[in-house]
């Protein structure tokens, strides 16, 4: 949603420019663009939403294999206990990806704990 208020803000910056919108209007739609973005890069959203997407994925995965009996869901005796104990990894494993980039972003690290350093307009400064 950001994103797309962020395209019509900037495509409306020269169709006001070029319709004599005043210095002032133009300044505000560019400091707008401007903050959205920012929002957008500070909280990250669009790399929540693939990893959110990447584990539901995963978990989806085991679910089917465990519904038709594939390995490691093989043996009946051992199925549920198997399933608990691969969704309990995939959920810890996400849990602490993003405990560890939250508090690199709380700490203003320039590396937020996910391996990727930070470009300049991520960063404090």
């Amino acid at each position: 949603m950001i994103e797309i208020a962020a395209i019509i803000a900037s495509a409306a910056i020269p169709a006001a420019a070029a319709s004599g919108a005043s210095v002032s209007a133009i300044a505000i739609l560019g400091a707008f663009v401007t903050a959205l973005i920012g929002v957008r890069q500070l909280f990250r959203l669009g790399d929540e939403w693939i990893r959110v997407a990447s584990t539901l994925v995963a978990l989806e995965r085991e679910v089917v294999a465990w519904s038709v009996g594939v390995k490691p869901y093989v043996e009946p005796q051992n199925r549920d206990a198997e399933l608990a104990n691969r969704v309990e990894s995939i959920v810890l494993m996400e849990t602490t990806r993003w405990s560890t980039l939250r508090s690199a972003l709380l700490a203003g690290r320039t590396d937020a704990g996910d391996g990727r350093p930070q470009t300049p307009t991520q960063g404090n400064g």
